[in-house]
């Protein structure tokens, strides 16, 4: 299918490439698969999940619905979205996760840093979502209807009224995991990255305990300490940390070697505006 001409844009891992150019709601969507949508708004979604936060073990609808007050249906058309998510565990009867525990547990008590980190950790752990801040990022922000009818369109949804709800709900979703923010009517990435939840640990009590971030363009950095030696001469110690991914390490070598001509540069230059003194 020909959709035009190409032009470059950036990747979520900074790579450069290649896409069709076709209009802002439909670039980057994968419309081969469905992806559940929420068809609620953003707070009755929070009332699920504190709902199943509650639970101790999986149940049916039923029971969820008595804790929330919300009827079996406006629960059942979330249920997909939790799922898709990793916020509840699949099966007749839902559980919640290690994930969705924390996450419960930091809208309950309204703890904002919390729910911002966990919400990054959902959205890291779900390509669709991953791909739609990635999306943003590359239209260098979309106004309201725009990105409403991306994530519609993206996830093969009609856009009936329903969807659309559920579209602003995710919208809403990406502002509370401060990934994106409303700037003169225009949502636009903060620059902020998604945790990777994949990698993501649970403590004994279901706390989830974030990675350390990696830099995926590293570049050496050194950490220069001086000392004074005896004989009034300085001594010059250089500390190289290096943060990298295993992919990234055959890059380091000559990075460490320009690194180490600019340092032996600067000091004969030191060393030579020593001698004409």
């Amino acid at each position: 299918m020909d959709y035009g001409s190409t032009e470059p844009m950036e990747t979520p891992c900074g790579i450069c490439a290649q896409v069709a150019t076709m209009p802002a709601h439909q670039q980057g969507a994968h419309v081969d698969e469905k992806f559940k949508m929420p068809q609620s708004s953003y707070d009755e979604v929070v009332k699920v999940v504190k709902a199943y936060g509650h639970l101790e073990e999986a149940v049916g609808l039923e029971e969820v619905s008595r804790l929330t007050s919300l009827h079996v249906t406006i629960i059942s058309r979330n249920v997909g979205f939790l799922l898709a998510t990793g916020v509840l565990t699949p099966g007749a009867k839902k559980g919640v996760t290690p994930l969705g525990k924390s996450l419960a547990n930091a809208l309950e008590h309204a703890i904002p840093d919390e729910i911002s980190r966990l919400w990054r950790m959902t959205v890291a752990g779900t390509d669709f979502l991953t791909k739609l801040v990635a999306a943003v990022r590359i239209r260098n922000g979309m106004d309201q209807g725009t990105l409403e009818s991306h994530i519609a369109y993206s996830a093969g949804q009609p856009k009936k009224p329903q969807f659309m709800t559920g579209a602003r709900t995710i919208i809403e979703i990406l502002l509370a995991a401060n990934l994106l923010t409303e700037v003169d009517g225009k949502y636009m990435p903060t620059g902020i990255q998604p945790a990777d939840h994949s990698r993501a640990s649970a403590t004994p009590s279901g706390d989830l305990i974030e990675p350390a971030e990696v830099d995926s363009n590293p570049t050496p950095r050194s950490l220069v300490q001086f000392s004074a030696a005896r004989d009034g001469d300085v001594q010059i110690r250089v500390n190289i940390n290096l943060t990298c991914t295993p992919k990234d390490l055959e890059k380091l070598g000559d990075q460490l070697r320009k690194m180490i001509k600019d340092i032996g540069r600067k000091a004969t230059a030191i060393d030579d505006a020593d001698k004409t003194e």
